[in-house]
């Protein structure tokens, strides 16, 4: 395996969130402009319209990158392209810059910035990830993890809640273009408490603070970008993890998953059974 050599790479990233946050105060996206006034015109990887503040967002992490780092690769929700800075490339940055986007635009709580960092080259599969920050928009202190070392809120290490059993969990479920079998169903009815928040990388964090107990997304169109850097931050924060997809692991960007994420290796298990009949943990 890749290693990424020792650095202050999350110190790093904080500030990256905090420029992020500077500049999307200064922005008032529904202050007397109509949404169509605030798309660009342009989609996404996935199809989705974008906003103007996500391609300059997307903007800005590409810059703020290629000032602080001596080389790189970037892969971005934003951009098709994979693009590159520096002679050195040690690093591959999978950005999403605006994670939640309708909810920002909306004033919605929750979105985000999502970025895991893997070693050059690496595939783009959770376990490759060395470092990851998930960044509220809404907070001044993000979520960092490095691998082996803990997930951190600040000085507050992250731990996942001690739930394994349905009946007992506050579960996330995303609905967007959701189709709501009979399984899924009587599962989030039988569910202490059940939310849908529109924002991948928030929702999974969530679970990885306690906040929640399980997160799921069945719908195959999630993409890597939302879940890389949060999944790596929920298992630092002792989660579980389930994926899958066509592949079992991304080629790119547009590849789509699936994914269940839970706070304990029982409560994932249950879950599991119940949506897919699987009892493997």
């Amino acid at each position: 395996m890749l290693t990424i050599p020792r650095t202050e790479l999350p110190a790093d990233l904080q500030i990256l969130h905090q420029n992020i946050r500077e500049f999307l105060v200064q922005q008032t996206p529904r202050e007397g402009k109509s949404e169509s006034a605030q798309l660009s015109g342009t989609t996404n990887l996935k199809g989705d319209q974008q906003y103007l503040f996500d391609k300059q967002i997307d903007h800005l992490v590409f810059d703020w990158l290629e000032k602080h780092f001596e080389g790189g690769e970037v892969l971005s929700e934003e951009d098709s392209n994979l693009r590159h800075f520096g002679k050195n490339g040690l690093y591959r940055f999978v950005s999403d810059p605006v994670d939640g986007s309708d909810n920002f635009f909306r004033g919605l709580p929750l979105s985000s910035i999502s970025l895991a960092v893997l070693a050059s080259k690496s595939e783009l599969c959770v376990d490759q990830v060395q470092f990851s920050m998930v960044g509220s928009l809404a907070s001044s202190v993000p979520i960092l993890a490095s691998t082996n070392k803990g997930a951190w809120q600040g000085d507050t290490r992250l731990r996942v809640s001690p739930v394994s059993e349905v009946k007992n969990a506050f579960i996330s479920c995303e609905m967007n273009h959701a189709f709501v079998d009979s399984h899924l169903g009587k599962l989030l009815k039988d569910a202490r408490g059940v939310r849908s928040y529109g924002c991948a990388s928030q929702a999974i964090t969530l679970v990885a603070q306690g906040a929640l107990d399980v997160h799921i997304d069945i719908r195959s169109r999630l993409t890597p970008e939302s879940f890389l850097a949060a999944a790596h931050i929920l298992q630092e924060a002792g989660g579980s993890l389930f994926i899958e997809g066509e592949k079992k692991i991304a080629s790119s960007l547009a590849d789509r998953f699936n994914l269940i994420v839970a706070s304990t290796p029982e409560l994932l298990c249950e879950v599991k059974q119940r949506l897919f009949g699987d009892i493997t943990p």
